[in-house]
């Protein structure tokens, strides 16, 4: 499959869902060749000529870097790497999450991104801009967050990591703020805990301007990450909230 050198095109992983599903559908509609990876294709992002999806399970390490990436062709130019695909893993203390479960979670969010990237650079697959989805509990390190946090915080790191060994693509963990996906509907519908209040916050942000869907999230996100590379230095993390009161108070200072 040749690529078509005219269009810009960005690789997702994730896409079946969520911001990675609401992300490919933008740039599809702002004519980007989009190369989807998620264990399921959505039928609706299949209607677009300029989509390319492969079905491959991240939680499975061995093999999949064999055939992953059969959508991308050798040598290809690809503009954007979206590095989005997660999993939530046992929400609850750290003593009460089993050693499987976190192997799982830190194979999905961090370790299945090594084997990526390290294909995509087997392939020689020429790389402008990768952007890895973090999260503000990579930093916060509020009690429950257990899994998501440690793999979110290895992922920060293992970004900075590859921003140093690769000094002609710009690298960045973008946090997105709350947006309305599946890992909102599975925390929002817990038990309520005293344990763990962060859960209340984010009940109380659903359905609110504050968590807005992954559609409406994806628009700002898309232009915050063509942004990045002005914004931050290679290996940066970014929070997406901390960024915009940043410009609001840059403009107050004007």
């Amino acid at each position: 499959m040749a690529g078509d050198k005219t269009r810009p095109s960005v690789f997702i992983t994730g896409t079946s869902s969520g911001i990675g599903h609401a992300l490919s559908h933008y740039y599809l509609s702002e004519g980007w060749i989009v190369y989807g990876l998620s264990r399921r294709c959505s039928e609706d992002l299949e209607t677009y000529e300029h989509f390319h999806h492969q079905s491959i399970d991240l939680r499975e390490a061995n093999g999949f870097s064999e055939r992953f990436l059969d959508i991308l062709p050798h040598g290809q130019t690809v503009d954007l790497v979206v590095l989005n695909a997660g999993v939530l893993g046992h929400f609850g203390d750290v003593r009460e999450t089993t050693i499987e479960n976190l192997r799982e979670t830190m194979m999905v969010n961090v370790w299945a991104n090594k084997v990526i990237f390290d294909e995509l650079r087997r392939r020689e697959v020429a790389l402008r801009q990768v952007v890895a989805i973090s999260s503000g509990a990579s930093v916060n390190g509020n009690r429950g967050w257990s899994g998501y946090s440690i793999s979110k915080a290895a992922l920060n790191m293992f970004v900075k990591l590859l921003a140093a060994e690769n000094p002609r693509v710009h690298f960045s963990s973008l946090a997105p703020g709350l947006v309305d996906t599946e890992i909102q509907e599975t925390l929002c519908n817990l038990p309520i805990d005293e344990r763990f209040p962060a859960l209340e916050v984010l009940r109380s942000k659903r359905h609110t301007p504050e968590m807005p869907s992954a559609e409406d999230a994806a628009i700002l996100l898309a232009k915050v990450i063509r942004d990045l590379p002005d914004q931050c230095a290679s290996g940066d993390y970014v929070d997406i909230r901390k960024l915009s009161e940043m410009r609001n108070n840059s403009r107050a200072t004007r």
